[in-house]
């Protein structure tokens, strides 16, 4: 009547080797980094700029375009249209991070939700896994879709940590969980990107279609155009001046007036 005990610690032995064999964080983000592109042709990229058509999927299906331009090391911006809601600016010079939209206004990041923009422009500048975290930690094997993928959590030197899923077969991300502070009800919102169809860029690949799972909203992000070293307009990084009176802290008569963001 010791089979059962001998059963458990059977198992139990066997779930402690497939912990200890599954591949250390720090070596599945730098293999994830190498199934992007060669890391000398990646460095070598200076600009980012891409068209993307974006479908709000549970507001029946309401469309709209949107522009991105990124430069090293830190500049960015993105100008999203609807027809039914108008245009929605959000984007940095390096040092102030900032939004416009119809509905809340301007607004100057802080806190976390800075910390969440700078990782997003990051990721689309491809920057090293190491110059934005200092930990990351393997949690497991799990599904994505039909996808088997490496579940890593990160530790950033800064903010909250985050949830990454690494495709086993391509290492290629296919998912990424994080928390996002909501600016207007300081509520902390989960936030779920799905990451599909990738295809080289000269030789660098990027997810031409991307979905966005916040709250209530369902959006998905359909890339057109993904240009590398791109020319960009003239001025696409300066601080609307909004913006620039906020993070000056000098607009105090003026409205609307961008508040800096609860941390």
């Amino acid at each position: 009547m010791r089979t059962p005990v001998l059963i458990v610690a059977l198992f139990l032995t066997l779930g402690v080797v497939a912990e200890d064999e599954l591949p250390s964080g720090a070596d599945l983000c730098d293999r994830a980094e190498a199934a992007i592109g060669d890391a000398k042709k990646i460095a070598a990229i200076e600009t980012i700029a891409t068209q993307v058509k974006v479908t709000y999927k549970n507001m029946g299906a309401m469309e709209g375009t949107m522009n991105e331009y990124f430069a090293r090391p830190m500049k960015a911006c993105r100008k999203t249209n609807f027809a039914q809601m108008g245009e929605m600016l959000e984007g940095t010079d390096g040092k102030v991070f900032w939004e416009i939209n119809p509905m809340q206004g301007p607004t100057v990041h802080s806190g976390n939700a800075k910390v969440l923009k700078e990782h997003d422009y990051a990721s689309k500048l491809m920057v090293p896994w190491r110059e934005i975290y200092k930990e990351a930690k393997c949690l497991g094997v799990t599904k994505v879709g039909d996808s088997d993928c490496y579940k890593v959590e990160l530790t950033p030197k800064e903010g909250r940590k985050e949830i990454c899923y690494y495709d086993k077969e391509t290492m290629l991300t296919r998912k990424v969980e994080l928390i996002f502070d909501e600016p207007m009800s300081g509520q902390q919102l989960p936030i779920e990107l799905i990451f599909d169809d990738y295809r080289p860029v000269n030789g660098i690949k990027h997810a031409f279609k991307v979905r966005v799972k916040v709250s209530v909203m369902d959006i998905e992000w359909e890339y057109t155009s993904i240009k590398h070293n791109a020319k960009l307009p003239a001025g696409v990084f300066d601080l609307p001046s909004v913006i620039r009176k906020a993070a000056k802290g000098t607009d105090s008569s003026k409205k609307p007036k961008a508040k800096p963001q609860d941390q």
